[in-house]
């Protein structure tokens, strides 16, 4: 599985949960890519946030695998507050992918 990690100020957050997920193909099997998820409480205000980070498929030939992981994870976040996701896309800013972050994230 490629690799993906999350960050963060142990002194000013609270780490609530995390854990990581592969991607799933057309047939509901894992894919290599995953993205991991962490909810974080910050200590002194006691505000949350949740960050994914995501690892999208590389090379060209792919953008429709890059696109169907895009859609998995808008759909999975599409209701969550405070959100932020980064990653690497493995794509243009013009590409169907990225398209689908930002039509799911206005």
């Amino acid at each position: 599985m490629m690799g993906c990690s999350i960050y963060y100020n142990a002194q000013k957050f609270e780490c609530l949960e995390f854990n990581s997920s592969p991607y799933l193909d057309s047939e509901g099997g894992k894919m290599s890519q995953l993205y991991c998820v962490g909810k974080y409480k910050h200590k002194e205000t006691g505000e949350t946030v949740t960050i994914a980070t995501t690892h999208l498929k590389a090379k060209k030939g792919f953008e429709d695998v890059r696109t169907v992981q895009a859609k998995q994870l808008s759909e999975k976040f599409a209701e969550t507050s405070n959100l932020i996701i980064t990653g690497d896309m493995n794509d243009e800013p013009d590409s169907n992918a990225v398209a689908e972050f930002k039509s799911a994230f206005k």
